[in-house]
């Protein structure tokens, strides 16, 4: 199955590809694989991967 199976919306699939960047660049510092895909809350992701989107957007976007 490919990310196209899913018809998850442009907005989705540029997020989801924004926290795997994220994901790789934990684990490029070190950071093991179960922390480095933990992403806390909805805030963290809107300010640490998507602060050009509002927080509802992003949780939006999530669902």
């Amino acid at each position: 199955m490919e990310i196209n199976d899913y018809n998850l919306t442009n907005d989705a699939k540029f997020l989801i590809a924004s926290m795997y960047k994220e994901y790789l660049d934990r684990r490029m510092t070190g950071i093991e694989k179960r922390q480095a895909r933990s992403f806390d809350s909805v805030a963290e992701i809107n300010s640490k991967i998507m602060p050009q989107w509002n927080e509802a957007d992003v949780l939006d976007t999530c669902f």
